[in-house]
């Protein structure tokens, strides 16, 4: 039974295979608020902003950065397509694979403690290459 394609097994034992091989998912809803809040900041939207974007309201944004709920399948959706992210980076702060391999090891293997400092130590940063002119940028490039 365990090597038979999905479409062979009745439901009963697709739902004892799934049981049987997978662990459950835990969802941290503060940490899933934090980076909600901490993606919608880097857009610089408000909360309505953003709840306008998203298809909801500014009151269920605010709850969700809180963690005091979650957001829907279609919420969930829209946030992905706003902050141009995976849906597993928004739940469980995966960053996609197909960004630098090394990084994204290194970041997965981080506590959710490590994992905002991160985030925030990478805003910083960002925010002041942004903020460089060409001669500042070209002066880095020659130290190298």
């Amino acid at each position: 039974m365990a090597n038979c394609p999905v479409s062979c097994l009745r439901k009963g034992d697709l739902m004892k295979t799934v049981s049987e091989n997978r662990k459950p998912v835990e969802v941290d809803m503060k940490e899933i608020g934090s980076r909600l809040r901490a993606m919608r900041k880097h857009m610089e939207l408000t909360q309505n902003q953003a709840a306008a974007l998203a298809g909801t309201t500014a009151k269920h944004i605010s709850e969700a950065e809180r963690g005091v709920c979650g957001v829907s399948i279609q919420v969930l959706a829209a946030l992905t397509g706003l902050y141009d992210v995976s849906a597993d980076y928004i739940l469980f702060g995966k960053v996609e694979q197909d960004q630098s391999p090394w990084i994204t090891h290194a970041y997965n293997r981080l506590s959710p403690v490590k994992k905002r400092f991160f985030q925030e130590q990478t805003e910083f940063m960002l925010e002041k290459l942004n903020t460089m002119d060409d001669a500042e940028t070209d002066r880095l490039s020659q130290a190298e």
